[in-house]
């Protein structure tokens, strides 16, 4: 088995956040972002919603919760501050007319 340590990781999260950047060149307002401004993590979130019925597990829907809490003050926040510094009015427009969640 193979490991890697904090420092041969890091590299590869260097550029892996670089390219991210990199992609991120216009705002998609088509699809799925008509309705909502996250639709994976709301996808990601109904899933686990799914899965907590199907499988009668109430422990599951219960860390619904701190899982809801980490991508929208965790991940969320981050990923809108970033749009809105590298795209101003344009996201902040967008961020008017489509709602975060539903």
């Amino acid at each position: 088995m193979m490991t890697t340590t904090p420092n041969q990781r890091r590299p590869l999260r260097r550029r892996w956040v670089r390219a991210f950047a990199e992609w991120s060149s216009t705002i998609v307002e088509s699809g799925p972002y008509r309705f909502t401004r996250n639709p994976i993590y709301l996808g990601w979130f109904l899933g686990l919603i799914g899965l907590a019925i199907a499988f009668d597990n109430l422990w599951l829907l219960i860390m619904l919760v701190p899982f809801a809490l980490v991508i929208r003050y965790g991940v969320v926040a981050r990923e809108e501050a970033y749009l809105e510094r590298k795209f101003g009015d344009v996201y902040r427009g967008y961020r008017s007319r489509v709602r975060r969640w539903l």
